[in-house]
């Protein structure tokens, strides 16, 4: 008899990740239809209940390093979220009121009249953020590729290049925005 069964999935980062949980669900005897989302965290399953169990299909997902999220759990997570949030923001208000905000108002704005030698000297710290985040991202995409057996260096190539070509492009399209309209105004 068809069963069907939602699974909520905690791990799931990529198309990749659906497809590696679909073709293992599907793999077992008495599964018919598999549609994994990782946007959703979902993961639907068609079973016959007298081939094989609930049990048996999370059993498998958790195999594969992902982990099930039960109703409950779900339910902390929002609340938990919901908290540190309305923190953050009471934060934000008090700091705000005492005026514990306009530290950030002491460190210098770049302007035309700064010399190029104060530029780089910005650009090397603001590098720092662009370390700390790409470097992340980098790392954990990196994790990833390697735990489905893809070379890590080919998953780093593929990152910073995607990452080098975007930001070429975005710089590009700015600066002709610029160009053309500081253009304009010398007609």
């Amino acid at each position: 008899m068809e069963e069907k069964l939602n699974i909520k999935v905690k791990g799931m980062f990529c198309t990749g990740c659906e497809t590696r949980i679909k073709n293992a669900l599907l793999s077992l005897e008495g599964i018919s239809d598999v549609t994994a989302s990782y946007n959703n965290g979902e993961v639907k399953v068609s079973y016959d209940k007298n081939l094989i169990l609930p049990k048996d299909i999370e059993d498998k997902i958790t195999n594969l390093d992902y982990e099930i999220v039960k109703e409950n759990e779900q339910k902390e997570n929002n609340l938990t979220t919901l908290c540190v949030l309305v923190i953050l923001i009471a934060l934000y208000i008090i700091f705000n009121h005492f005026g514990l905000l306009k530290i950030f108002n002491i460190f210098p704005t770049i302007e035309s009249t700064m010399s190029y030698g104060m530029i780089f000297v910005v650009g090397i710290l603001t590098s720092v953020h662009c370390i700390a985040m790409c470097g992340g991202i980098n790392l954990s995409q990196s994790i990833v590729s390697n735990r489905n057996g893809a070379k890590i260096s080919i998953s780093n190539l593929e990152y910073n290049l995607g990452r080098v070509v975007s930001y070429t492009i975005i710089g590009g399209i700015v600066r002709s925005y610029r160009f053309s309209y500081h253009f304009k105004w010398y007609i």
